[in-house]
């Protein structure tokens, strides 16, 4: 899943360099490309996959590194009576 994603981000943005390093994967892109075009494209990707309804995109809070993690979606299940 994750060389698809590298495929999948290296076709739809031409212009950013990846480097793999296990599960994570390290994009460098030029100042002009924002990061929510970046947020689009994982989220398509997501969507093309069938997981858009299991994951999402989640930016740092960290001030030291920016980007994007995936993570799952919590879920809440309501049980009526």
């Amino acid at each position: 899943l994750v060389i698809d994603l590298i495929r999948f981000l290296s076709e739809a943005l031409p212009q950013i360099t990846l480097n793999r390093q296990g599960k994570k994967i390290e994009v460098e892109m030029p100042i002009k490309l924002s990061k929510r075009a970046l947020r689009l494209r994982i989220k398509k990707f997501l969507y093309k996959k069938g997981l858009h309804e299991d994951f999402r995109p989640i930016s740092y809070k960290s001030s030291d590194i920016e980007g994007y993690t995936i993570k799952e979606k919590k879920v809440i299940q309501l049980s009526y009576y």
